[in-house]
């Protein structure tokens, strides 16, 4: 269970996310949490994964499953030696294993992973946040956070999320408080910066029995790194990733540090250092491409598509070269080459074989005022390619500077939208062009086209063929009452 700052509930990070677009289970802030565990989402997700169709489930799309992950019921093998089941830790447990068993869509047994996000609070801004514009967002019902503290005796898992956790007092207090006597199997699984670890916080972290430590690194590069995290210095990132190794090590297995990438045009180059750096220290390394938010920084959507993914494929065969020739302490378990696949899989490679023109074009008078008074100066213009007349996903975007932008494109159709970076690209179904090839080169034809505005919204959602996120929709739906 995924509990975002915002309230929202998923069953996990992948539910939403790479192409996934299925409805969230609840929101915390409105429903208790024991309701949505076993509301009509839940039910639909496990009924379907008792019959083992995974489409109707809605995972079929999995990027977890698709970088060869093992997926399984997470737990500790101590809890079997009791005999019969004496802790609540090991009775919710074979209570949980007999329900999915049975193929039950609504279960007694109690959530075993939760995530929980209390607030985006971070001391980074990194460039690719998407997280940036809500940085205040914090669960508003105060009951919520103590419903998820009183799953303590039976969780597998907890896992702090952020932001960044280390930030938050909750978990500080967590991690000296956390009365591991009602639960002596707990996990902690965190994803962090590093930039926090002080010598209190490690003290918190030996308490647990087993430890799944994450930093975010994105490069594997002091000057990749630093260029993308914001506000971080490799060098005591490093030292503290060092520390976190070392006190895992000294627990032993399962306990683990691991260090991912969340792969973007300013890093995909730094690929092969980032598995170096985890073959050198014998830890696991994740890759998470960027595919949808911010566009400039995606992996799908490009201002110049030559000129942005110059060297991507020598990186990714570098990074394998170096992977396949690692340590004999690289770390065993997931066949991470499995990432580098996954990777390139995410790029559109077929539009490097078009032909691409720089074109220029002027963004008209009140669409500009529109788009300054609803996002500011900052804005993107992105461009969906219209193929038989339905919209494609975003595959172009150009900074919008005096109401002038520059991009380099394909002949066709496009729809335009404008957006700030950290929003979701959501195209104007009223405002296109046509760049067209003539003998002389190749010119930019705007068109116009007379949709009534109580529809518009619907032409996008069919044109789409799905709904847009509520934050594109609440912005579409404002420019276009002013369009």
């Amino acid at each position: 269970m995924v509990i975002d700052a915002d309230g929202t509930v998923n069953p996990c990070c992948y539910w939403s996310a790479y192409g996934n677009l299925n409805p969230a289970c609840g929101n915390l802030n409105e429903t208790p949490l024991l309701e949505i565990w076993n509301g009509p989402v839940y039910q639909n997700l496990r009924r379907n994964m008792a019959k083992g169709d995974l489409a109707a489930a809605g995972c079929a799309r999995c990027l977890s499953l698709r970088q060869g992950n093992v997926m399984g019921l997470q737990y500790d093998p101590d809890a079997d030696r009791e005999a019969p089941a004496v802790s609540p830790y090991a009775k919710n447990l074979q209570l949980l294993r007999e329900e999915i068993a049975g193929g039950a869509a609504v279960l007694q047994a109690r959530p075993t992973v939760v995530s929980l996000t209390a607030s985006y609070a971070c001391n980074f801004r990194c460039i690719h946040c998407y997280q940036d514009a809500a940085r205040d967002t914090r669960l508003r019902r105060e009951a919520a956070i103590d419903e998820v503290l009183a799953l303590m005796p039976v969780l597998d898992q907890i896992i702090p999320g952020g932001g960044e956790p280390l930030l938050h007092p909750l978990w500080r207090r967590f991690f000296n408080d956390s009365g591991l006597s009602a639960n002596p199997y707990l996990q902690l699984s965190i994803t962090t910066n590093a930039s926090l670890v002080s010598d209190e916080v490690l003290a918190g972290l030996a308490r647990f029995k087993r430890l799944a430590l994450n930093v975010s690194l994105d490069g594997g590069s002091k000057a990749v790194f630093e260029t993308v995290r914001r506000n971080g210095r490799w060098e005591q990132v490093v030292g503290n990733i060092d520390r976190m190794i070392a006190l895992a090590r000294l627990k032993g297995p399962p306990s683990f540090v691991s260090v991912t990438m969340s792969v973007m045009k300013a890093n995909f180059l730094d690929i092969p250092n980032l598995v170096e750096f985890a073959a050198q220290r014998g830890i696991p390394f994740g890759l998470s491409p960027v595919v949808s938010m911010p566009v400039d920084q995606s992996l799908t959507c490009f201002n110049d598509p030559a000129a942005e993914t110059a060297g991507w494929r020598d990186a990714l065969r570098e990074a394998e070269t170096r992977f396949a020739s690692s340590s004999p302490r690289a770390p065993e378990g997931p066949p991470q080459h499995t990432h580098f696949g996954v990777v390139a899989q995410c790029v559109p490679w077929k539009i490097l074989d078009q032909r691409h023109e720089p074109v220029e074009g002027v963004v008209p008078e009140r669409i500009l005022r529109n788009c300054w008074k609803q996002f500011g100066r900052e804005v993107l213009v992105g461009f969906f390619p219209v193929d038989g007349g339905r919209l494609q996903e975003c595959r172009y975007y150009a900074p919008l500077i005096d109401g002038r932008y520059r991009v380099s494109l394909p002949e066709g159709e496009y729809a335009l939208g404008f957006f700030p970076r950290n929003l979701y690209a959501s195209p104007l179904p009223s405002y296109r062009v046509r760049v067209v090839r003539s003998g002389e080169g190749v010119r930019l034809e705007t068109i116009r086209l007379p949709l009534p505005g109580a529809s518009a919204l619907k032409a996008v959602r069919a044109a789409f063929g799905r709904i847009l996120p509520d934050s594109s929709k609440r912005v579409l739906k404002r420019l276009l009452a002013r369009s």
